[in-house]
């Protein structure tokens, strides 16, 4: 459904409806004594919130210390597609061109799957690649979904990557913070840096209000 453009810009929630969907979900959190997969909605007319799930996570959920990882790229190539970002990181493997499961044999551990669009017939396929990259499809498509889910970046809503990407060719995705997800030829030279959340300090308690 075509959007606006004023409100492909606004906030989905005010401020006070996302701490209260924080609230719930460390107490949900609280009462499993683990970390959960939380869906939850919001009614079109009340503006009412519902939690209408909680899961196990089957990602990230392992012991260590937890930090923000930022991406720095050095040195870029050509840049062959663009679209929204899901997730973060940077990553490089071979494209690959995916048209239906009939594909599947083509599929290697690692590769970046390139779709016009994914589908739930596809999760056990999607978990070889290390990336994926979609023409349609925005932060709430399927694709973006699974990704989350596997912990690895994707671009969505590209318009053209089937069309511009070619099978087998290794390219570098870039999903580094913001709205905006890259696609280059080649393999890119990118750096990272890991700040531990134990030491990020809140220096603006007004706009973080994590009581």
């Amino acid at each position: 459904v075509p959007t606006p453009e004023h409100l492909r810009h606004s906030w989905t929630l005010t401020q006070e409806q996302a701490e209260q969907l924080a609230t719930w979900c460390m107490r949900i959190e609280s009462h499993y004594k683990r970390h959960m997969d939380i869906e939850w909605a919001i009614d079109g007319g009340t503006r009412q919130l519902f939690i209408i799930q909680a899961r196990p996570m089957t990602s990230h959920v392992g012991e260590g210390e937890y930090g923000i990882t930022t991406y720095t790229i050095s040195k870029a190539a050509p840049v062959l597609a663009c679209g929204k970002a899901v997730g973060q990181g940077v990553v490089v493997g071979a494209a690959r061109i995916i048209h239906s499961l009939d594909d599947a044999p083509r599929v290697c551990d690692g590769d970046i799957i390139v779709a016009r669009m994914t589908n739930p017939d596809w999760n056990t396929l999607l978990r070889k690649a290390r990336g994926i990259v979609t023409n349609v499809g925005g932060r709430t498509s399927h694709a973006s979904i699974i990704a989350r889910e596997l912990s690895i970046p994707a671009i969505v809503g590209t318009g053209n990557a089937t069309d511009v990407l070619h099978d087998g060719q290794v390219i570098t995705m870039s999903c580094i913070p913001g709205e905006d997800g890259t696609v280059y030829d080649g393999q890119c030279e990118w750096s990272e840096h890991v700040e531990l959340m134990k030491n990020i300090k809140l220096t603006d308690r007004k706009s973080t209000r994590l009581n």
